[in-house]
């Protein structure tokens, strides 16, 4: 008598399918080339004056998402495992990197609404200043604030999630 063979899907089945639809695909944060300051200039290259600093004109760095990113790996890591774990449950590897690259996205806008030093020079307060309206504007926080002038550069970073072919380059 011949051997009958049944195929069942399994869990090893779910593995295969989702390390089938993980090729390629990734979650970006960051700003992207769409995103300009309201002179003109990219975001990114804002960002990376800040992050970096630029000393010919007396910029420090400032923003910290290096440490930031650095200090939250462990938490990130825990979420990809948990986000493995619902994938592996029949949910999508794409709906899954979404997640992961909103939280990381959500942690860049909250480390710069959190910087406060070091303190801008009072030659740019001044100039933030009189773009308020000069007399009669009281120099408040805000306007003392770093990295927050125009809100651009915290409201325009993202996340975008795809593979190399369906995502845009960050700039």
């Amino acid at each position: 008598m011949p051997t009958r063979v049944t195929r069942t899907v399994g869990p090893g089945t779910q593995v295969l399918k989702a390390l089938g639809e993980a090729n390629g695909m990734q979650s970006r944060v960051g700003w992207f080339k769409t995103a300009h300051e309201p002179d003109g200039v990219p975001s990114a290259y804002v960002a990376a004056i800040h992050e970096f600093g630029y000393a010919p004109k007396n910029i420090p760095p400032r923003m910290g998402l290096r440490t930031m990113l650095r200090a939250k790996t462990g938490e990130y890591r825990t979420l990809a495992g948990s986000l493995a774990k619902t994938v592996l449950k029949g949910s999508t590897m794409y709906a899954a990197l979404e997640r992961l690259g909103g939280k990381v996205a959500g942690d860049v806008r909250a480390q710069i609404a959190s910087v406060k030093e070091p303190m801008l020079a009072p030659a740019t307060i001044l100039a933030r200043w009189r773009r308020a309206g000069g007399y009669g504007v009281q120099i408040t926080d805000s306007l003392a604030k770093p990295l927050v002038d125009s809100g651009n550069m915290q409201a325009n970073v993202t996340h975008q999630t795809g593979t190399n072919e369906t995502l845009g380059e960050l700039e």
